[in-house]
């Protein structure tokens, strides 16, 4: 998409397309999107090149940093130079996946120079659906973004309030829990190839929860955040 618009008429204005940069270790070695071993700075530089000539477009919006390498050294070294790819317009903003630690996303986002816009982790019970990050994404001003929003969840979307509230609006299990994501400020990221499920997933954005409905379901996640804080006191 070096052109203005894409073959189906849509404005490259119109678009959000974000990708990540995976280290070494989660990539696959048959097929990877730069050379081996080489630096990391050129492992970043190769990388986005390679996505930008992948997604036929002259910029990204976001790129998001797949993981934590095994050091804060190593991690920051990538950091800058995906920072670099900023100066160079080749990236609009950036990132962070997979950052489950409080105090190494805190240390990253303090040390950046360019500041990371969003986080993005798994949403299920096995962090305590990320309350203490979501706080600190919400102090920084930056937007959470979840997957396994639903298939991490099987529990959760059959749930007695989720039932109820799937009742109530005449939808899916599956549109409360992402609407109840979205109240809580939650992106969520899905993908299907189902028609069906792509537009019941679109028609969850037009959802509209009652306060009571988003306080139960609330509470099925807060609960789950207590197994990892006891102690944290009442869900807020």
């Amino acid at each position: 998409m070096h052109t203005a618009c894409t073959p189906q008429g849509v404005a490259r204005d119109e678009l959000w397309i974000q990708t990540k940069f995976c280290p070494y270790a989660g990539q696959d070695p048959d097929n990877l999107p730069y050379a081996w071993p080489a630096p990391l700075e050129q492992q970043v530089a190769e990388s986005v090149a390679t996505s930008l000539a992948n997604l036929r477009t002259s910029y990204l919006d976001c790129l998001l940093l797949h993981s934590p390498l095994p050091t804060h050294a190593e991690t920051m070294r990538v950091w800058r130079a995906m920072e670099a790819r900023v100066a160079s317009g080749e990236v609009r903003t950036l990132g962070v996946s997979n950052f489950y630690d409080e105090a190494l996303f805190g240390r990253l986002c303090d040390e950046a120079t360019v500041k990371p816009s969003v986080l993005q982790n798994r949403f299920y019970a096995v962090f305590g659906y990320d309350v203490g990050l979501r706080e600190a994404c919400a102090a920084r001003g930056m937007r959470y973004q979840s997957f396994w929003t639903l298939t991490g969840n099987p529990d959760k979307l059959g749930a007695a309030p989720v039932a109820r509230a799937a009742a109530a609006h005449a939808c899916t299990a599956e549109q409360v829990w992402l609407s109840f994501a979205m109240a809580l400020g939650v992106t969520p990221l899905t993908g299907t190839t189902s028609d069906v499920h792509m537009r019941e997933d679109q028609a969850a954005a037009e959802l509209r929860l009652s306060a009571g409905e988003v306080d139960e379901m609330r509470q099925l996640i807060w609960r789950d955040w207590l197994v990892l804080k006891p102690g944290a006191g009442p869900c807020p």
